[in-house]
């Protein structure tokens, strides 16, 4: 139906896009959109910084495991607006120097967690923090104090115990549950692996 072989070059542009005056939001018999226009109308627009957090934790499960899966891929940290625009282009977000602007708002040319979760960044280094303190890496200290028995699994509860024994203390009742929360990988993940 939509192959213009044939049409000639001064009615392709009626023909891929419907004759002026026909509905624009009409659905082919198939319940496909029968125009580009149609089917483009019906993208989730990505304009703020708050949807786009939004779409990062129904797509990734927290915006830690965005940041760690899909923005700072290299791990190195920071993330520059090249990377953010690759980034963005891989999950169909449009909107990249508005929310760069946004984001960014030191004009430093790069970002970090702490722009996009403060609260994560800042919990995330505490325990990184007391981790090192007892251990020569990060990684040690998780397997050691979360995952002792090698299961490469934490639940809530082994989490909290964890927290419990790294001195860990966070901010707030139920922080152990809420970090947890924040940390998760993937949505609907009752688990956490090494962060």
């Amino acid at each position: 139906q939509m192959l213009l072989i044939g049409v000639a070059t001064e009615h392709m542009a009626i023909v891929w896009a419907g004759a002026p005056g026909d509905a624009a939001d009409d659905d082919g018999a198939d319940g496909a959109p029968s125009s580009p226009a149609t089917f483009h109308g019906k993208d989730i627009v990505i304009k703020s910084v708050d949807r786009f957090k939004q779409m990062c934790v129904v797509k990734y499960g927290s915006l830690w495991s965005a940041w760690r899966h899909s923005l700072d891929v290299d791990g190195n940290g920071r993330m520059t607006q090249v990377d953010f625009a690759k980034a963005c282009q891989f999950l169909g977000v449009k909107a990249v120097q508005k929310l760069w602007s946004e984001i960014d708002t030191r004009a430093l040319g790069f970002i970090t967690l702490s722009e996009i979760d403060p609260e994560v960044s800042e919990l995330f280094a505490e325990l990184e923090k007391l981790l090192l303190e007892k251990f020569s890496s990060s990684k040690e200290g998780w397997r050691k104090i979360f995952d002792p028995d090698n299961s490469l699994r934490c639940d809530m509860p082994a989490f909290g115990a964890g927290c419990v024994t790294l001195g860990f203390r966070g901010k707030g009742k139920n922080c152990n549950e809420r970090f947890f929360k924040l940390l998760r990988p993937e949505p609907g993940r009752s688990y956490l692996t090494h962060v």
